[in-house]
């Protein structure tokens, strides 16, 4: 046993870790040495019995621990190494694997081929990022039915084991091109099938699937969110010495490490009166609502109430038969605009650092996203509509400190304005379509508002921090008091919605909300006029009187915000009130996109219309299936 050893980690500086990889194969210098490993007789020289990673955070995206003796994997593992991405275990002594293995939540690549493994944890069906897993030469008798579930697998080895059936359900895999499952023991599909190669075996298991779903009875489908736990165990797991009880208490006591682990935000108990199925509902209802809102939005974007009226009906207002022009060409059919896009980059922002809310990351994210957009939708750039925000990122200090700079920009503006005689709008050249074609607002544009919503989720029991939150995301780029007021008071009455301690169907109640967002935003507002005006926003009864088209003012910050109001009063369903918002054209997009995020959480996912979440463009919905799952797993949410 000399020969063995027990490798520890030195600690490393956080972000020297980032994108490396923990290298822990052993060098094979003859072919002699890898048939050993092949055949299991390897004499074990140099090789690694077990994994000690210490307790502080790690940023290693990779981790090789092939050619060693492992015959377990510590359970903690994915606590110590949160953001692995490609993981390969093979060629060692492994008989099974740890149910924590689904909590690896970035994994991507999974490798463990020859091994001694017996079955696979339910678990790992639960990572929804994982495109390549490897599970060939290991003594599998069945592949989990949950498999089917992976929506970015498109590559799955499970050739040299046991199995007699493969699970129909992986024609459900719509990014699954290779699937190789030679030397088994398989009676479905027939093995001598599975060996003639990957395209007939898959077309076998999609006629099968087909046949099967077009013989069952149908029945009701449940319109809740498609759920997908991912990097938690069950709450109500007795043990205490169980992996979920053990996560639990690092999460409690990560002030006595070094670094803070990254961990899911766990309500505190009496944080709602809610059951946590609705607000997992009404989180999920505000997000989709504030995409489709968005997204059916730009159908009527920069038209008058009679250009909505000639080119669209409210019955038939579907995502195909948005009229394509040269604003609207930027955008296929089913996709949101830039308005969501923000949105999501503050939810990344926030996944990525466990809930924290930090301009900094935001802000590189932003400007990255202004230069490339998402590649992973196909973008090459992002769209801009706002000029005050063009000029904030235009700043060389904006990433360094974008508070800075959108405060200069703030008073640049207020001093051109005022020397021009208008301290309200100043006159640009348009050299594109992506503005309006009419006007446009400076410094109190609503490209800050349309993606606060989502901070209205951290901390949502806590008004203070979700007040304080807003304005540190608002000023990232909008410094304007009354943009952060807007923000303000989008964020505490998605709070107050998820705290669940006012009837909203009580005109009494919502008045009450209204006064408390009223109360945490104006302190925000310097002048009595701007404070007179917010309330008057808040109090406002009807579309007239929101006047989305009013001359000057069109994309004015306020203009969302009083469509969010409208929508917390109205007694109409989604699609109805949302028809009826952007018949009204104007920046019809942002408008919808934050009323869609105000009533949407007020109803609920199970409320929102199918046939617009259906027409998202499905790349686009499966990406954002990803991240809604990924938030609810950090709130500790069914």
């Amino acid at each position: 046993m000399g020969n063995y050893q027990t490798h520890t980690l030195s600690p490393v500086h956080a972000f020297e870790e980032r994108g490396k990889c923990l290298n822990f194969q052993k060098r094979l210098n003859t072919i002699d040495e890898y048939k050993q490993y092949v055949h299991k007789k390897a004499s074990g020289s140099g090789s690694l019995l077990e994994l000690n990673i210490p307790e502080t955070i790690s940023l290693y995206e990779s981790m090789d621990v092939s050619f060693n003796s492992l015959t377990e994997l510590p359970y903690e593992l994915p606590f110590r190494l949160p953001h692995l991405s490609h993981l390969d275990l093979s060629y060692n002594g492994l008989t099974s694997l740890p149910e924590s293995i689904g909590l690896f939540i970035h994994l991507e690549t999974l490798i463990i081929r020859h091994n001694f493994l017996q079955k696979i944890p339910a678990s790992v069906a639960q990572l929804h990022k994982l495109s390549k897993v490897d599970l060939s030469h290991n003594h599998l008798i069945h592949v989990p039915k949950k498999f089917g579930d992976l929506k970015y697998l498109c590559k799955l080895n499970v050739s040299y084991n046991k199995l007699r059936e493969l699970p129909l359900s992986l024609a459900t895999c719509p990014s699954l091109t290779l699937l190789l499952a030679t030397e088994n023991l398989l009676e479905t599909p027939p093995q001598s099938l599975c060996d003639k190669g990957s395209k007939p075996l898959l077309d076998y298991i999609k006629q099968k699937y087909r046949a099967i779903k077009e013989d069952s009875i149908p029945f009701e489908a449940d319109r809740r969110f498609q759920r997908q736990r991912w990097n938690q165990l069950r709450t109500n797991v007795p043990n205490p010495h169980s992996p979920q009880m053990k996560y639990i208490q690092m999460q409690t006591h990560t002030t006595n490490v070094p670094s803070r682990l990254k961990t899911p935000l766990l309500l505190p108990n009496g944080s709602t009166k809610l059951d946590l199925q609705n607000v997992s509902d009404r989180i999920s209802g505000m997000i989709y609502g504030a995409a489709i809102g968005d997204a059916i939005g730009l159908a009527t974007r920069w038209m008058s109430p009679d250009e909505c009226k000639f080119y669209y009906e409210k019955k038939d207002l579907i995502y195909s038969s948005i009229l394509q022009d040269q604003h609207r060409v930027h955008w296929k059919p089913g996709d949101w605009t830039s308005n969501f896009d923000n949105m999501i980059l503050v939810l990344d922002s926030l996944i990525t650092w466990a809930g924290v809310v930090d301009e900094l990351d935001f802000a590189k994210r932003l400007k990255h996203w202004s230069k490339h957009g998402f590649p992973d939708l196909g973008d090459t750039t992002g769209i801009i509509t706002s000029f005050t925000m063009k000029k904030v990122l235009q700043q060389k200090v904006f990433e360094r400190s974008p508070h800075t700079a959108a405060a200069a920009v703030l008073t640049l503006n207020s001093h051109n304005a005022c020397e021009n005689g208008d301290c309200g709008q100043q006159e640009f050249e348009l050299n594109n379509s992506f503005v309006s074609p009419l006007d446009e607002i400076i410094d109190t544009d609503n490209a800050a508002v349309v993606r606060a919503s989502i901070l209205g989720v951290p901390h949502f029991y806590d008004l203070s921090e979700v007040a304080s939150n807003a304005v540190r995301i608002c000023w990232a780029s909008h410094a304007h008091p009354e943009c952060v007021s807007a923000c303000i008071a989008i964020t505490v009455l998605i709070a107050l919605i998820l705290q669940g301690h006012h009837d909203l169907n009580c005109p009494e109640a919502v008045d009450a909300m209204l006064n408390t967002a009223a109360h945490h935003a104006g302190p925000h507002l310097k002048t009595d006029e701007q404070k007179k005006e917010i309330k008057s926003i808040l109090k406002i009864n009807s579309l007239a009187s929101l006047n989305v088209r009013e001359k000057g003012r069109m994309c004015h910050t306020y203009k969302p915000l009083g469509s969010a109001v409208l929508a917390l009063k109205t007694d109409k369903g989604y699609k109805e009130f949302i028809s009826d918002l952007i018949l009204e054209g104007g920046d019809s997009s942002s408008n919808a996109c934050v009323a869609g995020a105000l009533l949407g959480c007020r109803l609920g996912y199970q409320h929102l219309p199918t046939d617009w979440l259906n027409g998202l463009l499905s790349a686009q919905g499966d990406w954002l299936n990803v991240k809604v799952n990924s938030l609810l797993d950090m709130l500790g949410l069914p």
